[in-house]
């Protein structure tokens, strides 16, 4: 073979194995991370960033958002994170060792994304003059702000007292016909009873109601939230009674009645892992979340006392309060993930477009 042919050869040789390789990397693009081995699809990850997008922004933000290179980027390290808890939930068997709370848990989430996605679509959005009236009759809440910014807030203020009001409604007419009642010496006396509930033919236990109402607490005390339960105990517990009927009679009477659960499977499914995955955070850190002193919270306020002139102390205290005992818990919560990061071998596939930024 002359030199010139044999030139040519491993040339078009070489083209050959470039494109090769080049489709190879196109058809590579199927999954986002690989985690111990194991890949996880570009489909997942996309569903479960639009279902993220849609739980933390400003619904007219959505459509922009999900298309946000950035965004999507950020959220992959979420991805990740929520990967590996949801692996050592499973090694710890906590899925299967709280059945009761998780159980209440995957209900509240299935009610909360109904409410969003069914009953709240099915308001009206308010009128111009309805947006109007209220910042003309609320101009001292606005100090001097314009109504055009002003009027997407106002606008979903508006929408959501009409979504209370819609959810008042449809929980009365289903009251209409079924009979609640409450044991007294449960709720008045404090007692161990046979039965604390009775809504229709339903009988609500002691061992189940009391059971569960010690579970949340617990998850409160976890979090640091434990002082809203000491400072009023009657009425955080009927609060939590309120709540509870409220909720079993709009998931039994009304969303159970429609395919909601079947249409809305993978969303029920993710939101209800995250809930999980909180819960689980909550126990490994629990007595290790210290709040923060009122010192700490007086030497904030006259700090930044300007940011809040429009509070009077005694509420800039208690936002301060929560705002910063919430960021040493995502602190403390961001540490232990980070642990768990470290035993894990993590592969991005920086072929997709998102991650080439």
């Amino acid at each position: 073979m002359s030199k010139n042919k044999l030139f040519i050869f491993f040339f078009f040789l070489i083209i050959f194995l470039l494109s090769s390789t080049n489709l190879v990397a196109q058809s590579d693009k199927s999954w986002v991370v690989e985690i111990n081995g194991k890949k996880y699809s570009i489909d997942d990850f996309m569903t479960k960033f639009y279902i993220f997008i849609e739980l933390t922004a400003p619904r007219d933000q959505w459509e922009k958002l999900k298309k946000d290179k950035k965004m999507m980027k950020d959220y992959l390290e979420i991805y990740i994170n929520e990967i590996i808890l949801w692996d050592r939930i499973k090694r710890d068997k906590f899925d299967t060792q709280n059945t009761r709370l998780l159980s209440f848990t995957r209900q509240q989430v299935i009610i909360n994304l109904y409410i969003m996605k069914v009953i709240y679509e099915s308001i009206k959005d308010p009128t111009d003059d309805e947006i109007a009236t209220f910042y003309d009759q609320n101009k001292d809440r606005f100090k001097g702000v314009k109504l055009e910014t002003a009027a997407s807030q106002i606008k979903e203020y508006l929408k959501q007292q009409k979504l209370q009001n819609e959810l008042k409604k449809r929980i009365e007419r289903i009251k209409e016909n079924i009979t609640i009642q409450r044991n007294p010496d449960y709720f008045e006396k404090g007692q161990k009873t046979t039965w604390v509930l009775k809504i229709g033919d339903i009988i609500i236990s002691y061992d189940d109601f009391n059971g569960l109402y010690e579970d949340y607490k617990q998850t409160l005390r976890d979090s640091g939230q434990g002082a809203v339960i000491d400072q009023q105990p009657v009425l955080f517990l009927q609060d939590f009674t309120n709540n509870y009927i409220n909720n079993y009679l709009l998931y039994n009477f009304e969303i159970k009645k429609t395919d909601f659960e079947k249409k809305f499977a993978t969303q029920i499914e993710y939101l209800y892992q995250r809930q999980v995955m909180e819960l689980y955070v909550q126990q490994k850190l629990k007595g290790q979340f210290k709040p923060v002193s009122a010192e700490q919270v007086k030497q904030y306020y006259e700090t930044y006392k300007s940011k809040f002139a429009n509070m009077s102390p005694e509420q800039a205290y208690q936002y301060i309060a929560q705002m910063l005992n919430m960021q040493l818990y995502q602190t403390m919560v961001n540490n232990l993930v980070q642990q768990y990061r470290d035993e894990y071998l993590i592969k991005k596939n920086y072929s997709l477009d998102f991650l080439q930024d």
